[in-house]
């Protein structure tokens, strides 16, 4: 019984394989040769982009926006060549 659940756990992650190479035959009645790895991968990308837009949808309609405004001075005096206008 276990074991049943774990081939068929095996078996629907390497449904979810967005990376499997095309076969010019077909390899167990499939056109694409597609692993647990490449599901397990292609999975991992699905939940970071649906958290990912999850996370946006939150911050928008939080109107949580947020604007990084940065500044640099400088002392022309200190350092001249900042300040040639022509030479």
């Amino acid at each position: 019984m276990a074991n049943s659940f774990f081939q068929n756990l095996r078996s629907g992650i390497k449904n979810f394989d967005d990376y499997g190479h095309h076969v010019l035959l077909t390899y167990k009645g499939s056109t694409k040769y597609k692993t647990f790895f490449g599901g397990t991968v292609s999975s991992m990308v699905r939940i970071v982009i649906i958290y990912y837009i999850y996370t946006q949808l939150l911050v928008l309609a939080n109107r949580e926006f947020y604007v990084i405004v940065t500044t640099f001075h400088s002392n022309v005096i200190d350092n001249p060549n900042l300040f040639i206008l022509a030479k």
